[in-house]
């Protein structure tokens, strides 16, 4: 009977995974992996009723989880293979070929190079005409068509440019034309002008299978923007393989493994995101600060005032409960005017104040949920504090705060995940971009790169682990109760 429920639901989860946009060789690895689940499910428990409720909820989880798996599927792919149809769940892996050219669907792929464009740092451009040639036993050029093969020592094509300058300015960049191959082995780039040399500051692969121009900037930036295309160079130490009025411009192809170029592929819009906006680490510092502080704030606030609400006894306490609970009747939208004129007039605008010191005033539900939890302590344990000669304080913080510590980590958890993704207050509060917490950030971001849904899913993918780390390590607190022990006799 067992095996034959075990057979019957191996087979609908078969028929519905095949109804998924998918390809037969994914349907089936993930069929084998739900058969399996419900094979386990289904002989390790005493009641077949239970195997087909567990199979059941798995199957209602994973409905709910296909637009997050939507998301991390294409944070993994490429620009033209996020609206492929059939939809495919997993983006294709790397080639990696060790020689070019080579083909790819019947399409025969090589890399060019083209020529050179020079830029000064008083704006005037010129394109150079450019004979390449290989410095490498792995390359050879015929015009602007290179050839590559690698041998077992893996040694880089190393492809060579001689220019001479035709400004007295220093250079501001140099633009190489250039036709990748799409094999996703990785690109170095030195540029070595006069007695100075410069390497790129980005890892760059050959993952495009077009004409594009690589611009690689000589001169610190000026501004805080990046620019698709535009790659910074830093200084290192010279060779003095140019002349005082040359550029000497080497490209090397270094050839990386299936997997390693693979893994470069995947992780291509990661790396994307992050160098289009180098204000991330401030968003990541500020919204760290904000968690923390509005985290801090929370349990200092809400657990004193509970404490007080429900252990201290004083005159006007229970209209005071009250009246903490009739703000929670209040909504937050009629707050937001008053609470901006107050903050304004401090001299707050702008800045993130705003955003953490009112978590120091507590807020009401969680002071409820607080005072519940201590009111259902029992009072033996404070008299006996008492008789010992521990002070009220000393009661608060030895004996209050360590049993409700599920309930200040529920507080904590709460806190975390609103700070994390609150956006509205921000948008009011902050006019600079250097002050955006990661909620800002991703729609500043949104808006500079809103053709680029692979970089969109990435930066989204980033900001959305930590809370569902958070969760996932401290889900039992949602459901764990207060459990009074050391009570005898």
């Amino acid at each position: 009977m067992l095996a034959a429920e075990f057979a019957a639901m191996g087979i609908v989860v078969a028929m519905i995974l095949a109804l998924l946009p998918m390809t037969l060789g994914q349907t089936t690895w993930m069929s084998g992996v739900v058969i399996a689940i419900a094979g386990i499910l289904a002989f390790g428990t005493p009641r077949p009723a239970r195997a087909i409720l567990y199979i059941g909820l798995l199957l209602g989880a994973s409905v709910f989880m296909l637009p997050f798996l939507w998301l991390v599927s294409t944070s993994f792919k490429q620009p033209e293979e996020t609206f492929v149809f059939p939809p495919k769940w997993l983006p294709p892996t790397a080639q990696a070929p060790r020689e070019s050219p080579w083909k790819f669907n019947g399409e025969e792929l090589r890399v060019c190079l083209g020529e050179l464009r020079v830029r000064s740092a008083n704006g005037q451009e010129q394109t150079l005409k450019t004979e390449w040639r290989a410095s490498s036993s792995a390359a050879a050029v015929d015009r602007e068509r290179v050839s590559y093969r690698f041998d077992s020592e893996n040694i880089p094509a190393r492809l060579v440019a001689h220019v001479d300058i035709p400004f007295a300015e220093p250079l501001e960049s140099v633009t190489v034309k250039m036709r990748q191959d799409g094999s996703w082995h990785r690109l170095h780039a030195r540029i070595d002008c006069g007695s100075i040399a410069y390497r790129e500051q980005d890892r760059l692969y050959m993952g495009s299978k077009s004409w594009r121009e690589l611009t690689f900037s000589l001169q610190p930036p000026t501004t805080d923007e990046r620019f698709v295309g535009v790659w910074p160079m830093k200084p290192v130490a010279s060779s003095n393989i140019a002349g005082a009025r040359q550029v000497v411009v080497t490209i090397e192809i270094e050839p990386l493994g299936r997997a390693a170029a693979t893994l470069a592929k995947w992780t291509q819009s990661y790396r994307d995101a992050w160098y289009a906006d180098p204000n991330w680490p401030r968003y990541i510092r500020n919204s760290t600060l904000l968690v923390a502080m509005n985290v801090l704030g929370q349990m200092f606030a809400c657990s004193m005032t509970a404490f007080a609400l429900s252990r201290l006894r004083w005159p006007g306490r229970e209209l005071a409960f009250g009246l903490v609970l009739a703000t929670v009747m209040l909504p937050a939208m009629i707050l937001l005017v008053p609470q901006f004129l107050i903050f304004r007039a401090l001299g707050w605008y702008d800045t993130l104040l705003p955003l953490w010191v009112p978590a120091f005033a507590g807020t009401p539900f969680y002071i409820f949920m607080l005072r519940q939890f201590m009111l259902a302590i029992p009072k033996d344990l404070e008299e006996a504090a008492r008789i010992d000669g521990c002070s009220w304080w000393g009661i608060y913080w030895r004996i209050m705060l360590p049993l409700v510590r599920p309930a200040l980590a529920a507080v904590a958890i709460f806190t975390f995940m609103a700070t994390w993704n609150e956006f509205m207050t921000p948008l009011i509060y902050l006019s600079d971009a250097r002050n955006y917490p990661l909620p800002l950030g991703l729609y500043n971001f949104s808006i500079k790169n809103a053709t680029f849904f692979n970089m969109l899913m990435a930066a989204s993918a980033l900001i959305t682990l930590p809370a569902i780390a958070l969760f996932l390590s401290a889900q039992r607190y949602f459901i764990e109760g207060v459990t009074l022990t050391g009570m005898k006799g």
